[in-house]
């Protein structure tokens, strides 16, 4: 009988030593429903209490969390039973099929599936990367929100901002706050209150005080709202258009910028307007032709007009119209105007700041050529007229325009 008692005491120990071993060594559970829904967990080591009539489990070591085709590994983690929570700590490394999600912390409440990112968030999908300090993750709609530093990296820019979205499916980077672009392809950079980054398209948005950098050519293009159409080299700024460039001021309604082999054309549409030193030259259409990072070429089309201030008055104005006029420059120095069809120009005779008198010209083509900035020679081609007025008869001229 001692013999029998004895033997029943060995197995019994074994049997709860055995199943305590399984319990610490490594703990699965199973839960929730639907086959997306079983989440599973383990861990070197396992321990239980109970904190406030709530159940706590603590994992250490080798964390190990999957759920459908997710997977999370850490050092440490606790599993909060009754409000289905979980915290992982140290070396934290979600991954699913196409990303991985790395951070210090996170938190997963399994019944919204959010991941909280509280100690900074890291995403890799594709070789794209986007960093923030701190994140949220929407499992089911493969969302992704950001805060604090957050910075996008792909194969040809960067994006920073203070706030962003991220949309998995879509590709969608949507930005708020701060929005710097550096495209180092093109060498530009962009900045505005926010914007959004369209992956598949390769086409950025940008909004509120938009503005970009061609850094090479020191240009700037401000407005409304800009769209960069990264494999075309295009970008197109809509609403209160202003081009910096050197001494060059423009203004428009629409302005687009396009690359062609190392060179650049900036199309300005509605309402365009240069102002370059005291030359102010307006039409329907503008295209400035960069090469070398000057201006060398500007075509103005339809009803083109190019009024220059002379060194007497701003009373007396010297002037080109024409269907269209083509303007080339050297060093951003004005070296010809010519007007093409129903050309006509009002210029005025300046000896030592005195006028000794003004032409009035027209033609089918009338070239004026220039050399510091005044007029030093005048061409009238085809069906051409003229009428000189000498200087006391100059104010006429004035009236007649």
């Amino acid at each position: 009988m001692r013999a029998f008692s004895l033997n029943l005491y060995i197995l019994l120990v074994s049997v709860i030593l055995f199943e305590g071993y399984a319990f610490i060594k490594g703990i699965n559970s199973k839960a929730y429903g639907q086959s997306d829904d079983v989440l599973k967990y383990s861990a070197d080591v396992l321990s239980s209490d109970i904190v406030d009539d709530k159940t706590v489990r603590k994992l250490i070591g080798n964390v190990l969390f999957y759920q459908g085709n997710y997977t999370l590994k850490s050092d440490f983690g606790s599993f909060f039973q009754e409000e289905d929570k979980f915290i992982f700590e140290g070396n934290v490394r979600f991954k699913d099929n196409e990303k991985e999600l790395i951070s210090k912390k996170v938190i997963y409440d399994n019944k919204e599936k959010i991941f909280y990112f509280d100690e900074g968030i890291k995403l890799i999908k594709k070789g794209n990367i986007l960093t923030a300090d701190k994140g949220i993750y929407f499992r089911d709609e493969k969302k992704s929100y950001c805060e604090g530093n957050v910075k996008y990296i792909d194969s040809v820019q960067v994006l920073t901002c203070d706030k962003a979205e991220y949309f998995e499916e879509s590709e969608i980077f949507a930005a708020y706050d701060n929005l710097i672009i550096n495209n180092t392809e093109e060498n530009i950079t962009i900045t505005g209150g926010g914007g959004k980054y369209f992956s598949k398209e390769n086409l950025s948005e940008v909004f509120d005080n938009p503005k970009i950098i061609f850094n090479e050519n020191n240009t700037t293009i401000t407005g409304e709202k800009l769209e960069f159409f990264i494999k075309e080299s295009k970008v197109t700024v809509k609403g209160n258009v202003v081009i910096l460039k050197d001494n060059l001021k423009a203004r428009c309604n629409i302005a687009e910028y396009v690359k062609e082999n190392e060179d650049g054309k900036i199309f300005l549409k509605e309402n365009p307007v240069i102002l370059q030193e005291n030359n102010n030259i307006e039409g329907k259409e503008i295209q400035l032709f960069l090469r070398d990072k000057n201006i060398y070429r500007i075509d103005v089309n339809e009803d083109a007009v190019a009024t220059m201030d002379t060194e007497i008055s701003n009373d007396y104005n010297n002037e080109l119209k024409g269907k269209n006029i083509y303007i080339y420059l050297i060093e951003n120095k004005i070296e010809k105007m010519i007007a093409e069809r129903n050309a006509e120009s009002r210029y005025y005779l300046i000896e030592d700041g005195v006028t000794e008198g003004a032409n009035k010209v027209s033609g089918e083509r009338i070239t004026l050529y220039f050399s510091d900035g005044e007029i030093k020679k005048v061409i009238v081609e085809g069906d051409s007229e003229g009428i000189f007025y000498p200087a006391h008869l100059v104010k006429e001229l004035e009236s007649d325009n």
